[in-house]
Formats: C-alpha cells, structure tokens, sequence
C-alpha cells in the first residue's frame, strides 16, 4: 500500500494530510488553518466526514 492510498482511507483522514491546511510553528507550539474553510483546526482530529478533505500529493 502506497502512503497516498493509506491517507486516503477513512480511518486515516486527517488535516495534517489535506492539501488545504496550512500550518504555522511558533514557540507556543503549531497552530493549524484550513484554507477552505478559512478556520483554526486541530490538525490531529479525524474528519471522516469533511466533504472538502483532498489528500497532498507525495513528491
């Protein structure tokens, strides 16, 4: 199984693999940005049912 299919499972759909978030480190930790949204999110919460959810392509 290829790591695009793995994140493209159900049980695997996170921000932090979506095309649409956008994160900034700072010293207080990370703060997650869904583009589409235009909302803070919590990049580690499951979001099975997010319609806009679109998987990264590896390099």
């Amino acid at each position: 199984m290829t790591i695009q299919q793995w994140r493209s499972l159900r049980r695997n759909r996170r921000c932090r693999y979506c095309a649409y978030v956008h994160t900034v480190y700072g010293r207080d930790g990370s703060i997650c940005f869904c583009r589409a949204k235009e909302k803070l999110v919590y990049e580690g919460l499951p979001r099975w049912f997010c319609p806009i959810y679109t998987v990264e392509e590896d390099i």
